[in-house]
């Protein structure tokens, strides 16, 4: 997590010296005149960067006692003195989760620090082929990790990674929402076909920035497990994607811990992963701070591991001098005189400006709206006529209406995209365009909506229909989504075969 604090000092302060009479030369200090402004001004700049990091011995369990001298922080080869450190261990040394084992469980988070777990279902790498049964048994196994493992009090977020980034339920502290979400998700047919077919792993990588991009309007540190499986060979190493996801995860305060679903696996048939599970998932636990779970049929250890983990946390901030934006840096961290520790962080971190912090979050909010709904904007599908036997002629609308109080430079454009989705998040129809916001009336005060409206074709189904509105002076967008039916093109429907109307009853058709 990085802040800015920013002091502005005037720089030149003029008292005007004035020849006083023997009256004047009575005034107290307190009815000088004030400083006079002459135009200078000293702007200095402080980040404050946050690393979350976990401490474990040899024997893997947790390390509660360390201080601020125990640790050295360097930046790009070069030495940052440490300004905070929080250490958060209610834990103490805990051993790490065995399979087959309840360990002894966490105290319960306190409701002023909730322990953050994203349990995140990775549909990309879960489901192999047309064979769906290996996602259907590991919802089972976590239904089975939702009875063994929580100890009270953690919040939970479900959410379902393919061809949209869903958010299935948002985070509650109630288990048995988890539980309802994760059997109902182990039924969902629009999830288990989305299109999952790919030449790259790409794909991937953009939805687990977008998480990322979430997770960031929470505070504290985030926990994601990530059930997901091995990749396919695309050719690419990934490197810029992995360094950019390692920054994210320092700036979000969020650790990933995959776990390679399909458990206990020989190395020997051609594809298979080898042993410490599919290399790709790996470093993504190692450079997000988190840590990789496989070669296990109890898949749930992944959870155990960052529950226990999350139970003993230190907070690392120091202030970065020479803040680059939107440049990942190189970050390490060492504890001093003590051998065998190992370390759990991520490896870069970031200093995002605004321009690119907005550009991220509307192409995030474009792709799973609804936690950025706003009253501001509203949408619909409307239908209008036939265009076929299979299909509609319809217009996806958008009415924008920001409070007078909103301001807008006037002829400033707004972004605004809309999206037209089947329920599993595919894509069938999008489109942008520039919007001119009007003023507020000087006499009322009140200004005036803006309506587009976008035409298109649609077959009959259930979809999902969006819109997102960037503010250019805002990190958050606003956005509106909403579930709509396309009932059947009803039989004998009039419809338009070029510029003659024509009826399909009976059979018979006009042409021209």
């Amino acid at each position: 997590m990085i802040g800015s604090l920013r002091r502005s000092s005037l720089a030149g302060l003029v008292w005007g010296l004035l020849l006083l009479d023997g009256s004047a030369s009575a005034q107290s200090a307190t009815e000088r005149p004030p400083p006079l402004e002459v135009g200078l001004e000293e702007r200095v700049d402080v980040r404050l960067v946050l690393v979350d990091l976990v401490v474990l011995d040899r024997d893997g369990r947790t390390v509660p006692d360390l201080d601020v001298a125990d640790f050295t922080v360097v930046v790009s080869g070069r030495e940052l003195p440490i300004h905070s450190l929080d250490r958060d261990c209610p834990v103490g040394a805990a051993r790490d989760p065995l399979p087959g084992k309840r360990s002894k469980p966490s105290p319960p988070a306190s409701a002023a620090r909730p322990r953050r777990l994203v349990l995140v279902f990775d549909y990309f790498h879960m489901i192999r082929g047309n064979d769906t049964t290996g996602a259907a048994r590991t919802f089972d196994y976590v239904s089975e990790m939702l009875d063994k493992w929580p100890s009270g009090g953690e919040e939970h977020m479900v959410v379902s990674l393919g061809d949209a980034l869903r958010v299935e339920a948002p985070f509650t502290a109630d288990l048995g929402e988890v539980r309802r979400t994760v059997e109902r998700m182990r039924h969902d047919r629009d999830l288990y076909g989305g299109n999952y077919g790919r030449l790259t792993e790409r794909r991937f990588f953009d939805r687990i920035a977008m998480l990322f991009d979430l997770l960031e309007r929470w505070e504290g540190r985030k926990t994601i497990v990530l059930f997901s499986g091995p990749f396919m060979d695309d050719g690419f190493h990934r490197d810029p994607e992995f360094k950019s996801l390692s920054a994210l995860a320092t700036a979000t305060r969020t650790a990933v811990y995959p776990v390679d679903t399909g458990g206990l696996r020989t190395s020997l048939g051609p594809g298979a992963p080898p042993f410490g599970g599919p290399p790709m998932l790996r470093r993504l636990a190692n450079e997000t701070g988190g840590r990789m779970t496989s070669e296990t049929n109890e898949i749930g250890l992944a959870y155990a591991k960052a529950q226990r983990d999350l139970g003993c946390t230190y907070t690392i901030g120091f202030h970065d001098p020479r803040p680059e934006a939107d440049r990942e840096r190189r970050l390490t961290i060492h504890v001093n005189e003590r051998r065998g520790l190992r370390l759990v962080y991520p490896q870069f971190y970031v200093v995002r400006s605004p321009e690119e912090k907005r550009k991220s979050l509307f192409r995030t909010a474009a792709m799973t709206p609804e936690p950025f709904e706003s009253e501001a904007v509203t949408t619909d599908l409307v239908l209008l006529a036939p265009r076929s036997s299979s299909s509609w002629r319809a217009r996806l609308a958008v009415e924008v209406r920001l409070d007078p109080r909103t301001w807008v430079e006037p002829g400033e454009t707004w972004e605004l995209k809309g999206l037209l989705r089947k329920p599993n998040g595919t894509v069938l129809h999008s489109f942008r365009e520039e919007l001119t916001l009007p003023q507020p009336d000087p006499v009322t005060g009140s200004r005036a909506a803006v309506t587009l409206v976008h035409e298109l074709n649609v077959r009959p189904g259930r979809y999902t229909v969006s819109a997102v509105l960037c503010d250019p002076r805002a990190e958050t967008p606003l956005a509106a989504t909403r579930p709509v039916i396309v009932a059947e093109v009803p039989p004998g429907a009039t419809r338009l075969r070029g510029p003659i109307p024509s009826h399909g009853a009976a059979g018979i058709e006009r042409r021209e």
